[in-house]
């Protein structure tokens, strides 16, 4: 009898509804989307750098927004999600130094007395209200230990209804996030030092029946979402020097060095942008400078390089390219252009009728520093005084016997074949190199 009663009892909350807690998430965990301009006009937004929680975002397409990995859902305020916001000044380096679309259109510094209304952040949000009762969006800043409520320039009002999720796009201005706590903002305000600007907010998004008024301190809860705002116009300093392109077959390789000297980078480290010229360079200036001069545009935004080569690719053979580079961070600020170099990408049957070091010149697909190695093993050793006879000569002669009849076939492999030969030729050249070199330089 008193298992039956346990059993209806079962039976009765079962089927109950059961009402979630509203919440406040991200639209991706993956690829969260963040928007920055001086108005708030939807066409004015420029996407910015954001990232998922606990994430380390890597270079996107120059859009802005880097696709990123991460752990939890921005519920807790040790892991929330992160954007990073670039101020434009009065000092003109902010607005050209970086890869924005529109750098005029950068958000201004914050006036905190009166609040100023010329620096907006949008940031795309998923509300979901399983409440039973309507509930409103609302946003508080951590100033000291406490979260204070601030006034948000679009907001939304939802109806219960489990299971839906609303997407919305609240937008806000830097004014009025900075209105209630002038301590707090003191470091990214108008009053502040241009290019001295730096400061790390969380702002802290939910939803409530309850009205809230700007200055109201509030509890949290993992029912919200946590949100970094990395706010600078700080400009990388430093010269990342383009020592050389190297061509090959429909790209070039650029070898890059002292991008570890540059200031600003560190972990705000995002990327390394390719400009492509098409008028004269001016050494050390920025991409929006050269751009706003129809001298140029940007070709690729990389992965970062601090030291060592970028392969820049899709280009067209037989056709000259001047190319610079430059660092970027994640507030898409660069470093400036210098060592433009130009120089034409070949086919592989043009290289191999260049360099003679057949085999190399596929395995590498165009030139490299091995190969300059190789080659003058060849003419200093092998062809020179001390196998400089019939032995040296021999074994070159059988090489270019075969070589070429070799590298073509390597290159009419198929490209998705299990067995990379290319790669072997590399690793086996470079090992093979690594040897010598201890009995050679």
């Amino acid at each position: 009898m008193r298992s039956n009663v346990f059993l209806l009892l079962f039976c009765f909350f079962l089927t109950q509804p059961v009402f979630a807690a509203t919440q406040v998430r991200g639209d991706s965990v993956t690829a969260p989307l963040v928007w920055a301009s001086n108005s708030p006009l939807d066409s004015n937004f420029m996407s910015m750098v954001a990232e998922g929680p606990g994430a380390v975002s890597s270079a996107g397409s120059g859009s802005g927004s880097g696709s990123s990995t991460g752990s939890g859902s921005g519920e807790t305020e040790a892991l929330p999600f992160k954007a990073y916001i670039p101020l434009g000044s009065t000092a003109p380096a902010q607005e050209v130094c970086t890869i924005v679309a529109h750098g005029a259109l950068l958000p201004e510094p914050p006036t905190v007395s009166p609040p100023s209304s010329d620096g907006f952040i949008r940031i795309n949000l998923n509300l979901t209200n399983d409440s039973g009762s309507t509930q409103t969006l609302f946003a508080a800043v951590k100033d000291g230990s406490n979260y204070e409520i601030f006034t948000l320039s679009t907001t939304t009002s939802i109806a219960s209804s489990p299971g839906t999720i609303t997407p919305f796009g609240v937008i806000f201005n830097l004014g009025n996030m900075c209105a209630n706590q002038s301590t707090t903002c003191s470091t990214i305000s108008s009053a502040a030092t241009n290019g001295q600007r730096e400061g790390e907010f969380l702002v802290y998004f939910f939803l409530d029946s309850v009205t809230h008024a700007a200055g109201d301190t509030i509890a949290t809860s993992t029912n919200g979402l946590f949100y970094s705002l990395k706010i600078s116009d700080k400009m990388p300093s430093g010269n990342y020097v383009l020592l050389d392109l190297r061509k090959g077959d429909e790209r070039l390789v650029a070898e890059v060095r002292d991008g570890d000297l540059i200031t600003q980078m560190g972990t705000n480290l995002y990327g390394t942008m390719v400009f492509r010229y098409s008028g004269t360079p001016v050494d050390d200036e920025c991409p929006g400078t050269a751009i706003a001069a129809a001298r140029g545009a940007l070709y690729a935004m990389e992965a970062p390089v601090l030291n060592g080569t970028i392969a820049i690719k899709n280009l067209t053979n037989e056709t000259p390219y001047t190319f610079s580079v430059a660092l970027v961070n994640k507030f898409q600020f660069t470093t400036g252009l210098n060592n433009a170099v130009t120089e034409t990408p070949q086919s592989i049957e043009a290289l191999l009728k260049a360099n003679g070091c057949f085999l190399l010149t596929v395995g590498f697909e165009g030139d490299h520093p091995t190969i300059t190695y190789f080659r003058h093993f060849r003419d200093q050793v092998l062809l020179g005084e001390f196998w400089g006879g019939h032995i040296g000569k021999a074994l070159v002669a059988v090489y270019y016997s075969y070589g070429p009849h070799l590298a073509r076939q390597i290159i009419e492999v198929n490209p998705r074949s299990p067995i990379d030969l290319k790669y072997w030729i590399r690793t086996a050249a470079t090992a093979l190199q690594s040897i010598m070199q201890l009995f050679w330089k």
